[in-house]
This record gives C-alpha cells, sequence and structure tokens, in this order.
C-alpha cells in the first residue's frame, strides 16, 4: 500500500499502526481488520492521517474513512449514499444526532461561534439536514461547546461527512480547538436521554437505558390500564392506540426528562475520546 508524505516526522501508515496499538481491544482488531480488507480490494490505496487523528485511505480521491469510539468502529465511504444497499450496511433509515463535544481554547470563544455560524450555513444547503443546536460551556458542569447536529438518515449525514465543504471548515477549527473533539451518533431511544438544565452528555449504556425506560414506562402501562383505557368507548384494538399514544407523550415530554435528571450522576460516564470532527 501507497504512503502519503511524512506529518510531524511520522508517516500516516506508522500513525495509523500506532493508533492500532493504542486503541488494544477489539477496536483496534477491527480496524486493523478492515484496513487489511481495503488494501485487498484496492492494493493502490493511499493511506492519510487527516482532521488531528483519523485515518483515512484516498484513490484518486477519497475512498473512506476509519474512525473509533467508544461502543462502534465507524467507517465513512465517500460514495456510501449512492451504493445499491439492500441490507442497510451504508444507507441506515431514520433519523440521526450527532452530538460534537468541543473544548475551545481560553479567548478564543467568539471564533469559535463565528466559526459554527459559518459551518452550520454550509450544512444547512446538504440534503436531509434538519438543524443545529449550540450549547455553550456551564461553569463547573460542562467546559465544552457542545453542538448537537440532526439529520434525518444516516446516508445524508454520510453525504456530509465525506463533503469537502466540511474538511475545509473542520481544518479552520483546529487553531482554536484545544483537545481532541468527543463525538457521538445517536438515534432511536438514545435520544430520550438529553439530561438538560446545562448539563449535557452523551448517550448512556444501552443497559442503563434499559433500566430507566422500563422504570418509567411500567407505572405509566399500569395506571393506563386499570384507570384510563375501562373508560373507553373503543374495541380493544383502538383502547391499545390511544393508551400507547398517551404512554408514549408522557414518557417523551414528562416522565425521561425528570429521571434522566434526577439519575444523572449515576447516568452519565466520561465519554471516550474520539478524533476531531
Amino acid at each position: 500500500m501507497r504512503k502519503s508524505g511524512p506529518q510531524k516526522g511520522k508517516s500516516p501508515s506508522r500513525m495509523i499502526d500506532e493508533r492500532i496499538k493504542e486503541l488494544g481491544d477489539w477496536r483496534g482488531k477491527m480496524l486493523s481488520r478492515l484496513r487489511t480488507l481495503i488494501k485487498q480490494a484496492d492494493p493502490g490505496a493511499v493511506e492519510e492521517w487527516k482532521w488531528r487523528g483519523v485515518p483515512v485511505w484516498s484513490h484518486d480521491g477519497l475512498i473512506c474513512t476509519g474512525e473509533t469510539y467508544k461502543n462502534v468502529v465507524k467507517m465513512t465511504f465517500s460514495k456510501g449514499a449512492a451504493l445499491e444497499d439492500p441490507s442497510g450496511l451504508f444507507n441506515s433509515a431514520g433519523p440521526v444526532t450527532v452530538v460534537v463535544a468541543r473544548l475551545v481554547k481560553r479567548g478564543r470563544e467568539r471564533e469559535c461561534e463565528e466559526w459554527l455560524a459559518g459551518i452550520a450555513e454550509q450544512m444547512s444547503a446538504f440534503e436531509g439536514f434538519r438543524g443545529l443546536e449550540l450549547v455553550r460551556p456551564v461553569a463547573g458542569l460542562q467546559p465544552e461547546h457542545v453542538v448537537i447536529l440532526r439529520f434525518d438518515s444516516r446516508d445524508h449525514l454520510a453525504r456530509w461527512e465525506a463533503s469537502e465543504i466540511r474538511r475545509t471548515w473542520l481544518a479552520k477549527a483546529d487553531p482554536f480547538t484545544d483537545q481532541p473533539v468527543r463525538i457521538q451518533h445517536i438515534s432511536g431511544m438514545e435520544g430520550l436521554f438529553t439530561l438538560g438544565r446545562g448539563d449535557v452528555a452523551l448517550a448512556p449504556p444501552k443497559y442503563k437505558m434499559l433500566i430507566v425506560v422500563s422504570a418509567g414506562l411500567y407505572p405509566l402501562v399500569a395506571l393506563a390500564n386499570e384507570f384510563v383505557a375501562p373508560h373507553l368507548p373503543l374495541p380493544l384494538l383502538g383502547r391499545i392506540l390511544v393508551t400507547t399514544v398517551l404512554n408514549v407523550a408522557i414518557m417523551t415530554y414528562v416522565v425521561m426528562p425528570q429521571l434522566t435528571w434526577l439519575l444523572r450522576s449515576w447516568l452519565v460516564g466520561r465519554p471516550a475520546e474520539s478524533p476531531a470532527r
């Protein structure tokens, strides 16, 4: 496999070797395996190291990236959204939220917010973009600027992530970014776990989500079946529909915000660091 030029005294391939060794778990083995598959599929691929720590493979343009997070190893293919994908490997349906926590150098906060306004304007032109929220640092609770991005599907998100526009804007953030950025992709029930009240955290482990959702849902179902359903002048399926919608609404807008706030010290752990975004 050919290598791109050296960076800070080390070749990109050497830096990828070090990333695999540094991970030291299943993520390192998976990244190594994926790297081997890329080499087998395209012996002419060039290894690069970009965006403050992301392995990249290119051949007359970007092929893919290899990003490692706490629970997943993620490959973003520049043309993945355009491929026929009956198994849903590249193009996953349904909305997705990306939480990006960026620690900004002291005194350069205004630069960061101007940068966010610019990159948000660029994102708004991409298909599937559903909005951006900024949560500013809170003394004693949250030192980072946290950006919450929403796209209507993973394939539209992948198009943004693989775009040259995004890469250009990420490079502009390097001067005021103090540490590697923390990132998490959220979908499904994870979206209910927003702690609010100034404290922003990435989604907790799934077993904790299961416990909290069950604790909130069980009494609602019991109360609805006991006091609501018997009084509805509807057939069985109609009663189930009404009580389900009622329970989900109460869970989303009342129960989950309160439970996640009350259990925040148990739910929130230190998220794994990931490459800058």
